[in-house]
């Protein structure tokens, strides 16, 4: 993905669940899965009944990737954590993405030499 994806993103509003699943790396039929299990998770449904998911149902899926895959949580302890740890999940997903980010340019660099 290149920079002019990313902003294009910033501003696209809806995302299918194709679009979701390769942007977060997570199966789709995991995406639908995690409906069931969590009632945050709301995407709302176009007229062709397809999924569409806004930043907010992103910022979640983020959320819940890391907790369930990451620091591999139980379904209910992801729960328990949305919950009452919310601003502290948040706050750890932009610290990793941020670290991740910066190993891949500092790999590139590595490369480069």
């Amino acid at each position: 993905m290149n920079k002019n994806d990313e902003d294009w993103e910033d501003l696209k509003k809806w995302f299918t669940v194709t679009e979701v699943s390769e942007m977060l790396d997570i199966p789709s039929t995991v995406l639908r899965y995690w409906e069931t299990e969590f009632e945050q998770l709301k995407p709302r449904k176009n007229k062709y009944g397809k999924r569409m998911y806004n930043h907010e149902d992103i910022e979640l899926l983020k959320k819940l990737h890391y907790l369930l895959r990451v620091k591999k949580y139980t379904i209910k302890g992801a729960k328990d954590a949305l919950e009452n740890q919310e601003n502290e999940i948040g706050f750890q997903i932009k610290a990793r993405e941020l670290l991740l980010k910066f190993k891949k340019i500092l790999e590139g660099m590595l490369n480069k030499e």
